[in-house]
């Protein structure tokens, strides 16, 4: 991928990132017990300011598809561990987009039929969940795994700026927190994690990794005439 799209795509994806923060503020039901009866009726309204931070979290992972394997080839190209991790991180990210575009267009219309409905209506409501990986093993643990495995990987070969490579082991760290937290059922674990990892700290990341990325791919192409960021 030539290096300024790969750069543009992941300062579209830090974005991304940024505005699940902000409208994270913006998303009535943040202080709601969840599961609880105002909880219900708030999602039935379908608030803006929800529906945003529905779609800013999947526009991660929409983003984020396109830069994994630019991230792996960037710490490491030959490694077979990192192979495999990136293909997890790929399905992590995907599983992630499908799962918040089926909470934008299926979430208020679950809510009002909730709040709407009998005991039995609500009981089999509350069985399942629009959101394809409730435990987020792959959405976070495996994503984690692999933004560990490579801001290591680049740490040991140089290959990225040492700030860089340490706020991507930040990330990852932040990332698995929140899967801690779902794991343990710990929402206040899941909210602190995710926040300051996928928030604060990985916007940063994207912007200084495509950044890197692109000052890489430059000085190659005056070295070799290459247009490619490796």
């Amino acid at each position: 991928m030539p290096n300024k799209s790969l750069m543009m795509i992941a300062f579209f994806c830090a974005a991304a990132h940024a505005a699940t923060g902000v409208f994270f503020f913006l998303d009535p039901t943040r202080n709601l017990a969840a599961g609880s009866d105002v909880y219900w009726q708030v999602l039935a309204q379908q608030h803006w300011g929800r529906q945003a931070f529905l779609a800013a979290f999947a526009f991660i992972g929409v983003f984020a598809l396109g830069l994994v394997q630019a991230v792996r080839t960037s710490a490491d190209a030959h490694s077979w561990t990192g192979r495999w991790l990136a293909n997890l991180a790929l399905l992590g990210y995907a599983v992630s987009a499908v799962s918040y575009f089926r909470l934008l267009g299926g979430e208020a219309r679950r809510a009002l039929a909730y709040s709407q409905g009998d005991a039995a209506v609500q009981a089999a409501i509350r069985s399942f969940s629009l959101v394809l990986d409730p435990l987020g093993w792959l959405t976070f643990a495996a994503v984690g795994a692999f933004f560990l495995w490579a801001s290591w990987r680049a740490w040991q070969n140089r290959s990225w700026p040492r700030a860089v490579a340490a706020s991507g082991m930040a990330v990852a760290l932040g990332y698995l927190s929140a899967w801690l937290g779902l794991l343990l059922d710990l929402p206040v674990l899941v909210k602190v994690s995710a926040g300051l990892g996928a928030t604060v700290l990985a916007p940063i990341w994207w912007v200084a990794w495509g950044l890197t990325c692109s000052h890489r791919a430059t000085s190659l192409e005056n070295e070799r005439n290459t247009t490619s960021c490796p």
